[in-house]
């Protein structure tokens, strides 16, 4: 089955306060989301992991119409 992972492309203007934006950024691994392609994968699936820190929007959505997953996750 064709699988994609995504985690949404987001900026911390979008979550947090004008105050504290700045010192929000930090790309953390995703490890639960990479655990489950992992698994996934092991499974005999086919994956992608769409990470929106790395991603605008319309490339991920690109993306998934060029894809065309059977399932998505979304973190």
């Amino acid at each position: 089955m064709k699988c994609a992972l995504i985690i949404p492309s987001w900026v911390p203007e979008d979550i947090f306060s004008s105050k504290t934006a700045g010192s929000q950024i930090n790309y953390w691994q995703p490890l639960g989301t990479l655990y489950v392609a992992s698994s996934l994968m092991k499974a005999g699936h086919d994956v992608r992991f769409l990470n929106g820190a790395f991603m605008t929007h319309s490339g991920i959505m690109a993306e998934l119409r060029s894809y065309k997953p059977e399932f998505a996750g979304i973190y």
